[in-house]
């Protein structure tokens, strides 16, 4: 026990303190953008990163299928089917589109189809190219004029009503034969594009006359003034007849700026007198008679 003591005795504790070795911090990098390099010298060396940047290339159309065979085009119209197949018939279109003229055979034979969506679609394609139309295209274009079209379709009667407008005097005869159809839309469509053209009917200006009143179409009216305009004096008989006996504000507005303008073509396009009864019809035109212009304003539509 006594030797146990004294070893308790002999022993020295020795305390230690560990204090964690601390690294110097890591040298910033400036705002710049420039590195530094560390040295032995007290000193540092920068040196100016340079930051490149690839600019990216332009969009850019596809390339015309100049290379599109017979077979490619006609399996593309036959694709323009109201078939069941979503979106197939939206990328048929896209590649005759940029078939071009290659396509232009094919199209024609697409409107002797009896689906009603690949006649629209090959009548839309064919309007692109913007040469005069044949008999079926003229006959699609004015059938695509009818009122009660499905709200998808809708846009395709607006192209035609354009293209039409165009194309005026290579499908008079079919416009004519519009003004007796048993759709009130298409009537109108045929009397406005027969009388902004410059020719005269004297069934064209009785539907245009009866368009000019304030009622549930919106911008026919616009339409119908300008037409009756364009058939110029010979019309004035028509407008001074309703003019005497009409009772709609708004009609005898219209009727008063035609008068004016055809009697004295140095007024047209000049402000009317009544310039408060033309704000309350378009805020567009200061003449609407004369200044009126297809897609400008709205087509009306039933």
């Amino acid at each position: 026990m006594l030797l146990v003591a004294l070893a308790s005795c002999a022993i020295v504790t020795v305390m230690v303190t560990w204090t964690p070795r601390t690294l110097p911090p890591a040298p910033l990098v400036a705002e710049s953008q420039e590195r530094v390099v560390p040295t032995t010298h007290r000193a540092a060396i920068t040196i100016p990163v340079e930051r490149r940047t690839v600019p990216r290339p332009p969009a850019q159309e596809p390339p015309p299928l100049d290379a599109a065979t017979p077979i490619q085009i006609r399996g593309w119209v036959e694709a323009l089917r109201d078939d069941g197949v979503r979106f197939n018939a939206i990328g048929a279109v896209n590649k005759l589109r940029r078939a071009g003229r290659l396509a232009k055979r094919a199209l024609e034979d697409g409107l002797r189809s009896h689906d009603t969506q690949q006649r629209t679609l090959s009548a839309r394609l064919l309007r692109d190219l913007d040469d005069p139309p044949d008999v079926l295209l003229t006959e699609e274009s004015v059938e695509q004029l009818r009122q009660g079209r499905r709200p998808r379709l809708l846009k395709h009667t607006q192209h035609s009503m354009q293209y039409l407008a165009r194309h005026a005097s290579h499908a008079r005869q079919r416009l004519h034969w519009g003004l007796g159809s048993d759709d009130p839309q298409q009537r109108f469509f045929c009397a406005y594009l027969l009388g902004q053209a410059g020719y005269d009917d004297p069934v064209a200006r009785r539907i245009l006359v009866d368009h000019l009143g304030d009622n549930r179409i919106q911008g026919d009216a616009l339409m119908a003034s300008h037409a009756l305009y364009k058939i110029g004096p010979r019309a004035l008989p028509t407008v001074r007849s309703v003019l005497a006996t009409t009772r709609d504000a708004q009609a005898a507005t219209l009727l008063r700026v035609i008068e004016r303008d055809l009697v004295d073509p140095a007024a047209a396009g000049t402000p009317v007198a009544d310039a408060a009864a033309i704000r309350a019809i378009t805020t567009v035109y200061h003449d609407p008679v004369h200044e009126y212009r297809l897609g400008r304003s709205r087509i009306a539509t039933w």
